[in-house]
């Protein structure tokens, strides 16, 4: 545990009232959404944004080969993201048609085709003290950071895949010329391109904030 969890709580006592923050996988070309709750899962992004969820495989069902949103654009909309350009709302508050589809997988490689770029899930290490956190919805989601349950951290990969074109499978052969990005994710790590900052440099950072904010 580093500083960012006391700069989080820090935050809430000077006057941050969003306590919660409810997220569903929204599909922009079909505009609907499917809801965690109708799974029996919370809509805090970290209460579901595990692997080998229900939730989370009846989303990568969507996006499977066959599946109704391959290949659309997806993004995890949060209730407290901006609101859309020209409206009055978010997408969260904006897309309303549910859908509640029932087919589960659990594929190996989350590809985004609009920037030609995957995610191999097998290279993710289980943590075998904790759940291991799902890359998929950390890298679609919009409005980190602004409630509780959101990821705990810094990590310039959140929702870099948000409205682009998603995809999982089970070969990676038709994509050979894709990028492969490293999709593991840790609560209270810093991670800037090109670079993990050590739990040292983490602390260093946090300490320097929290003078920003005394000040």
């Amino acid at each position: 545990m580093t500083l960012s969890y006391f700069l989080k709580i820090l935050e809430k006592i000077r006057g941050n009232k969003n306590i919660g923050q409810y997220f569903q996988p929204t599909n922009l070309d079909r505009k609907e959404n499917i809801c965690p709750h109708d799974y029996d899962n919370g809509t805090k992004l970290m209460e579901h944004s595990y692997i080998g969820n229900d939730f989370m495989m009846v989303v990568e069902g969507l996006l499977s080969p066959g599946g109704k949103w391959y290949k659309n654009r997806l993004v995890w909309a949060g209730d407290y993201a901006d609101e859309e350009r020209g409206k009055k709302y978010n997408l969260y508050g904006l897309i309303e048609k549910k859908i509640k589809p029932r087919k589960k997988i659990s594929y190996r490689y989350i590809i985004n085709h609009s920037k030609e770029e995957y995610v191999d899930k097998r290279k993710i290490n289980e943590d075998k003290l904790s759940l291991t956190i799902h890359p998929l919805s950390l890298l679609t989601y919009e409005g980190n950071g602004r409630g509780g349950g959101d990821f705990q951290g810094e990590d310039y990969r959140i929702g870099i895949w948000a409205r682009d074109r998603i995809s999982v499978e089970d070969n990676i052969s038709r994509y050979k010329n894709y990028e492969e990005i490293d999709g593991a994710f840790r609560e209270g790590d810093v991670v800037v391109k090109g670079k993990e900052l050590s739990p040292f440099e983490n602390i260093k950072k946090d300490i320097n904030e929290l003078e920003e904010i005394i000040k």
